[in-house]
């Protein structure tokens, strides 16, 4: 269970002042957290790349080679994160349940509402077996480059993130954005705990992206990663599993059936001989 509280930052010296007076004509290398791969058909062939779309030669050294989509935005213990919520009025989220063996998986009972109130129309499997699902919700964020109290540094940078949390934690921040709307506003979190990760919430007085420096400075590429992502933002919630998969997850499907293997070699000589 995550807790969270909400409060109004103190009034603190204007941090964007330099960034406005700094700001790059173009975006250093070193500002978006993803590749942006806008125009690709357009650009010349690198040695070893491939004809085919989407297809690419590499090498073990290649560290530009990733497992998930997203970086993920997790507080840490006793650091103060500034950070902005990208699109907080398209905010996804899923009905899901979690076990230790397959995780994060969207519910696959059908439900409706009734009265104002949502009920489980047919009860899948998961439901029946596991405890009431609950709803989890992902967005993007953008994750400034701060002191450890959360202020702005020179050089400015960020990275470009994913965030997910639970029901509780967007209680919160569906009362922070009521007084301090955060289209308009960054937060800053303290993390009291990152293995359960609590943390407490507090509204800046202003939006880094807001204003024209960063626009000026960045813009274009954040414009065109938000784009990019927001199709994506469906599969971050829970993992889909189709029914067969499901059973076999909580352990309901019926046994394999044993096949005799030949016996097996142990030393490469007898298989060649």
């Amino acid at each position: 269970m995550t807790e969270s509280t909400a409060t109004a930052a103190p009034p603190v010296p204007d941090p964007l002042a330099e960034l406005a007076a700094n700001a790059p004509a173009t975006t250093p290398k070193t500002a978006p957290a993803e590749d942006i791969t806008s125009g690709i058909d357009d650009a010349p062939m690198s040695p070893g790349a491939s004809s085919k779309r989407n297809v690419s030669k590499t090498s073990f050294e290649d560290d530009s080679i990733r497992a998930y989509d997203f970086d993920l935005y997790k507080g840490r213990n006793g650091v103060t994160d500034r950070i902005g919520i990208l699109v907080p009025s398209e905010i996804t989220f899923g009905r899901v349940h979690y076990t230790k063996e397959a995780g994060y998986f969207l519910c696959q009972s059908e439900w409706k509402m009734s009265g104002g109130q949502e009920i489980c129309a047919k009860v899948a499997a998961c439901c029946d077996k596991l405890e009431a699902p609950r709803k989890r919700f992902a967005c993007l964020v953008i994750h400034y480059n701060t002191l450890p109290n959360g202020g702005l540094v020179k050089p400015f940078s960020y990275q470009l993130k994913l965030w997910r949390f639970s029901d509780d934690r967007y209680i919160v921040l569906r009362e922070l954005n009521k007084e301090f709307p955060l289209a308009q506003h960054d937060i800053k979190i303290t993390c009291t705990d990152d293995t359960f990760q609590k943390m407490t919430i507090q509204a800046c007085r202003d939006r880094v992206v807001n204003t024209d420096a960063f626009k000026k400075a960045y813009g274009p590429d954040m414009d065109a990663w938000v784009k990019a992502s927001m199709t994506k933002l469906d599969k971050q919630v829970g993992k889909t599993f189709t029914a067969t998969e499901l059973l076999e997850k909580l352990g309901m499907a019926q046994a394999p059936t044993i096949v005799q293997q030949e016996a097996p070699i142990t030393e490469i000589e007898e298989l060649l001989t």
